[in-house]
């Protein structure tokens, strides 16, 4: 009988190869001490109903190869035990039942070992129990010596009364085990020292003389979780899960008593034991390596950049609504769901991933993992318990317009996982005050961590961008980071490369990046098309989905609230940008929204006030002072009526600091209305911008109102006036009172002498101050425009005389008859009278003779940095070839000139004009080879087909020229490589625009080139096709190893250490008569001095004073492990205990039960007829 025993043992723990009806049935024999099966069944309705061994007809097990493993998981050494006498018999009576498929495994394990199974089928998946769920005895398996176990606890569990038993089961914890047993006295049999005090081992029957074998052991370090049993049964059950080292799946089973008090006690003896394990166990125990590797690989897939930081894997247990959601989908019960199922859940840099893992039921066993991925910054709420009885915590995520997702689980390891989830969200919100986090964590018990984050890259801004864009998949966007802005720094979105726009989620990502960021003064969203995200509502968002409380913890009114909650999103991110951010001063929305959408027309029929909705939040918040963004950047947007009357609203109140209104469509009566309600409270207004729009001012209000605006540092009426006035339309002493003007527009305003004659009396006393030291340079005019004012070249001979020299000013005089007068315009230029930025666009000049005069004077001076000549050419222009002294004039001016650095030499032209110059211009720039001062040129639409050789032989001996843009110039494939070969021999270029436009516009004419009788056909053994490709490939070997120049450049060391200007090339689209400062030039402000509204020097941070791209950006690769929890960084709860007492109150005895049942009922009837129905418990305790 023991010989046939021994057989059928082997017969359980034999590797079985597969079988062609598709079995897979593997014993593992890796991973435990020994691994064998139990030889008594567990303790469940299934196992004493025989179907133990029918599980193993259903299901597969398959072992891996020990080479698969890793060193840390070598097997340990097989010890067979001797079966005891209970456990045979045991064995005997399934046996009888089971008979048939008994059989079947021995007739299959028969000449069959595991070193027949093939090696790739051994490393191909993990290896399976044999056992279903509900019945598996997992580590009963493992000989343990019961002599060196210590007995800590004990209680008896509720009888099965359908196997019609007099015995109780009994449930004992060791220091390493719990295990189940038949009764009590095999509870004193297996642990002596747990017999009463006076008791004798012999008095207590147990139905042997043998030691007893209990019928399920549950190692204390594989537990998962413990938790009380969720079940409608009038008893009071203990769930445990816990795994079996080398196998998947995870086992459970629930534990029934008849009292709360012995569940309750022996759950905090079990979670004693367990958390005491946690402080041993190493991380690799958590779950097995095959695991973790499929978990690498689905992070490796979802975030390829961020390979080189530790995933965080935990394993859990669903409960809850987790549950009923993978029964619902899956369509099966609720104990057949969960068999053969291990569940993980994974925390990466930006995500977290609940896996579902389980083994294919197919010959091969393929490990299948069912997955979600989460975005971090995608989760709403964590509710969880701090003290050591409660596993449980629920986690809420919520991506936007889609309803929220539940988590619900429970392990052994939820402290980590809380101090996981916790530090991640500050990593990835460093700049969020830590106090706001406990709108998302709710954790019972735990006092308020403190973390050391590091928050160097701009307030966290990289990273809670990129974990935005990743939790709203989302493609990356382009911005850039400006010190040099007035109110720096500045966060610029700026267009997409591929000139697409930007999606409704990639702008939310992107605000609700900045919603948790304090680094930035100023926003812009310039030339991003807002449109997208209008009259887009979020119907799942809730009042905790919406900025309720900014960082100084003030919250706003709940009727405010939930006004929040029925607006747009729009509406609410910059409702949120406005009022979370205590540092946000002003936001440039120039050309952000320039018309409503198609949709909203249909609104407008019904009688609906439109608003653009990203301004009616700002204006609110400003209405209530809660808000410190007053300066509003609004030109070239489509303003409804409703917005125009809640800005003058707001005006009348002296809320706004700056305001843009150019080009937003303004009539009379609205300019009217807007500047009589700025007059109403004109000190706080520093910036007015009115120019461009559709309305007309009349002329003679601006001498009576301006002298009101003393605070006034830019001022732009442009092409908003209409009459005149005898008088100056701005008085000296207007001029004078107004000692903070920096910038003054009047463009398109026929001035006359006495307005001339009132600016040079204001420059000359201007001038006479910086004469005296330069004391009020900071509070003296830096910008004059007077584009298409009728100025004569007199007038600003004039206007330079007052300057003076060398006492850098900004200048605009496009479009002016500068003709006239030109010899006394030309005299203060070679005196060195001049400004140091002057724009002389589109100026006309019939004598060319007149023309070389003016070129003359700019090689001559000596303080005029910074020249744009667009389209101020000759007559006539390309017709007809350049005079020769014009042309010498040019070639001197590029080869002596010393003090121009920034020339814009551009052609231009229109329907309706044109400047160009005329044919053998480009032999002119022959000059540049000499030149040692010029270092940005642009050169745009000049004809220079023919002379690209010159400007390239002229860059092969440049050696200050660092940015050149001669786009729509004919550019051909012989040229561009032309161009390439001078700028490899060139070592200081580092900038050669050529736009997507313009590479397109090349190719398109290389294509032209190719010609055939057919599309697609050529001479006979010609192909068309081929040759294009090969032509296409040498096109983009030319761009590549132009860049790769370039970059050579700009990695080596500058020849001059002193140049810090920054040229920012932008399309030459400017509109006429526009002086606005977002051409090919940045003005560097920094040498007009420090001022009370401008960013002091000493503010910017070193090695920082320009602007920062995102491709200059890289992310972090030196951490590898950011959400690793230090000791010292620990989360401890102030009241370590074993169980809080309001949770766990101390065991009762079932007297003092029954006695708190009745005074609970007496509680009750008291109340009611008291009339007061109020619990006489807290919420939540509820009643079993």
């Amino acid at each position: 009988m023991e010989s046939a025993y021994k057989q059928k043992q082997r017969v359980l723990i034999s590797g079985l190869s597969e079988e062609p009806d598709g079995s897979d049935l593997v014993g593992s024999l890796v991973g435990s001490p020994v691994m064998t099966v139990a030889s008594s069944p567990a303790g469940s309705e299934s196992e004493r109903k025989g179907q133990f061994f029918q599980s193993f007809k259903d299901r597969a097990k398959r072992s891996f190869s020990i080479e698969s493993l890793p060193a840390s998981f070598a097997p340990r050494t097989h010890t067979p035990r001797n079966p005891s006498t209970s456990s045979l018999n045991q064995s005997k009576r399934l046996s009888k039942r089971n008979s048939s498929v008994f059989e079947i495994l021995s007739r299959r394990s028969s000449g069959i070992s595991e070193h027949q199974v093939p090696a790739e089928q051994q490393l191909s998946s993990v290896s399976r129990t044999a056992t279903t769920q509900s019945s598996s005895s997992t580590s009963s398996t493992t000989h343990v010596d019961w002599n060196t176990q210590t007995f800590i606890f004990g209680y008896p569990l509720e009888s099965d009364s359908q196997l019609l038993r007099k015995q109780t089961p009994f449930l004992a914890i060791t220091s390493d085990y719990l295990l189940k047993l038949k009764c009590e006295a095999d509870v004193y049999a297996l642990f002596p020292q747990a017999l009463p005090p006076g008791a004798h081992p012999n008095s207590l029957p147990h139905g042997s003389g043998t030691r007893p074998e209990p019928s399920l052991v549950i190692p204390i370090r594989n537990i998962v979780s413990v938790f009380d049993s969720e079940s409608s049964r009038p008893s009071f059950g203990l769930e445990i899960w816990w795994t079996e080292e080398g196998v998947l799946d995870f086992k459970h089973h629930v534990f029934w008593f008849t009292l709360p008090r012995g569940r309750e006690e022996m759950m905090q003896h079990v979670v004693q034991r367990v958390h005491s394990n946690n402080k041993e166990a190493f991380d690799y125990l958590r779950f097995p390596w095959e695991v973790g590797e499929t978990i690498r690989r689905l992070f490796a897939a979802e975030e390829p950049n961020y390979q080189h930081q530790e995933l965080q894997i935990f394993p859990v247990v669903p409960r809850g609504s987790t549950i009923k959601d993978a029964m619902s989908r899956s369509g099966e019960k609720q104990a057949k769901s969960l068999e053969g199922r291990a569940f993980y859940l994974a925390i990466g840099a930006n995500q977290c991933c609940y896996v579902e893992m389980s083994k294919a039921q197919t010959k091969r066993g393929e490990l299948i993992a069912k997955h979600t991925f989460y975005g971090l910054l995608l989760l709403e709420r964590f509710k969880g318990h701090w003290t050591p009885h409660e596993e449980r915590f629920v986690m809420v995520f919520r991506p936007p317009f889609r309803q929220a997702t539940t988590l619900e689980l429970s392990s052994r390891h939820y402290r980590n996982i809380i101090r996981v989830f916790h530090k991640a969200d500050r990593f990835l919100k460093p700049a969020w005050p830590q106090m706001l986090q406990n709108d998302i964590f709710d954790i019972a018990g735990l006092k308020e961590p403190q973390y050391v984050i590091d928050r160097e890259d701009y307030g966290g801004l990289y990273r809670t961008l990129n974990a935005y864009l990743a939790a709203y998949r989302c493609r990356p966007v382009e911005f850039e980071i400006n010190w040099r802005a007035r109110y720096a720094p500045e966060f610029c979105l700026l267009p997409a490369k591929d000139g697409q726009q930007y999606t409704t989620m990639q702008l939310l990502a992107v605000m609700r990046a900045l919603r948790y960021n304090d680094y930035f003064e100023s926003l812009s969203f310039r030339y991003i098309n807002l449109a997208v995200m209008w009259d887009v509502y979020d119907r799942y968002q809730g009042p905790n989905n919406v900025a309720s409380m900014n960082r100084s913890c003030v919250p706003v009114g709940m009727e405010f609230v939930q006004g929040l909650v029925e607006e747009s999103v729009l509406y609410n991110e910059f409702h949120a940008l406005a009022f979370c951010s205590e540092k946000i001063r002003q936001i440039d929305f120039t050309d952000s929204f320039k018309e409503f959408p198609v949709i909203a027309a249909s609104k407008r029929h019904t009688g609906s006030s439109l608003t653009m909705q990203f301004l009616s939040p700002i204006l609110r918040l400003l209405e209530h002072r809660a808000t410190k963004c007053n300066r509003l950047l609004l030109g070239g947007n489509s303003l409804s009526t409703q917005d125009i009357k809640h800005l003058i609203y707001i005006a009348r109140s002296g809320l706004f600091q700056a305001l843009d209104l150019s080009r937003c469509g303004l009539c009379d009566m609205n300019l009217r209305e807007l500047i009589q309600a700025l007059s109403c409270n004109p000190e706080s207004l520093h910036v007015l911008d009115i120019s461009g729009n559709r309305g007309r001012i009349p002329a003679r209000i601006i001498p009576d109102l301006i002298h009101l605006f003393v605070n006034l540092r830019e001022l732009n009426v442009a092409g908003c006036l209409i009459g005149t006035v005898p008088e100056p339309l701005i008085p000296y002493e207007d001029l004078a009172h107004m000692s903070k003007l920096r910038e003054l527009d009047i463009s398109q305003y026929k001035v006359n002498d006495e307005t001339v004659s009132a600016l040079v009396e204001y420059l000359s006393h201007r001038a006479t101050q910086l004469k005296g030291g330069g004391a009020g340079l900071n509070r003296t005019l830096r910008q004059l425009t007077l584009n298409h004012c009728g100025v004569t070249g007199k007038q600003a001979a004039l206007l330079f005389d007052a300057i003076g020299e060398n006492n850098g000013m900004s200048v605009w005089l496009n479009g002016n008859p500068l003709e006239e007068g030109i010899d006394d315009l030309t005299l203060a230029i070679r005196s060195n009278r001049c400004p140091e930025e002057l724009h002389m666009d589109m100026v006309e000049f019939r004598d060319e003779v007149k023309f070389s005069s003016l070129i003359r004077a700019f090689t001559q001076t000596r303080y005029l940095t910074v020249l744009t000549l667009v389209g101020t050419t000759p007559t006539p222009t390309s017709g007809t070839s350049i005079n020769a002294d014009t042309l010498g004039a040019i070639e001197v001016f590029f080869q002596g000139n010393r003090s121009v650095r920034y020339l814009d030499f551009s052609g231009y032209s229109g329907k309706l004009d044109e400047g160009q110059m005329g044919k053998g211009f480009g032999t002119a720039l022959k000059g540049l080879a000499w030149n040692r001062t010029l270092t940005h040129l642009r050169i745009r639409n000049q004809n220079l087909h023919n002379d690209l050789g010159v400007l390239g032989t002229a860059l092969r001996h440049n050696r200050s020229l660092q940015l050149l843009d001669c786009q729509d110039n004919g550019l051909n494939m012989s040229t561009l490589q032309f161009m390439v070969q001078s700028i490899k021999e060139n070592p200081v270029l580092t900038d050669f625009v050529l736009d997507q436009e313009e590479t397109e516009r090349i190719w398109a004419g290389i294509r032209a080139g190719l010609k055939g009788p057919q599309p697609g056909v050529g001479p006979k053994g010609y192909d068309v096709k081929a040759h294009e490709r090969m032509l296409r490939e040498h096109f983009e070997h030319l761009l590549a190893e132009l860049e790769q120049y370039l970059e050579r450049n700009r990695q080596a060391p500058p020849l001059d250490a002193n140049e810090e200007d920054v040229f920012t090339p932008t399309p030459h689209n400017q509109q006429e008569g526009s002086s606005k400062k977002s051409g090919w030039h940045q003005r560097n402000d920094s040498y007009f001095g420090a001022e009370d509204d401008i960013a002091h020097p000493d503010t910017t941070p070193t090695g920082r004073r320009g602007v920062l791209r995102s491709s200059a950006m890289a992310i972090d690769t030196s951490v590898a492990a950011p959400y690793h929890v230090r000791p010292e960084e620990g989360m401890e709860s102030p009241t370590e205990t074993a169980v809080s007492p309001e949770e766990a109150p101390a065991p009762m005895t079932p007297e003092e039960e029954e006695e708190a049942v009745f005074d609970l009922v007496r509680k009750f009837n008291a109340a009611a007829l008291a009339g007061d129905f109020e619990l006489p418990y807290e919420e939540g305790q509820g009643q079993n």
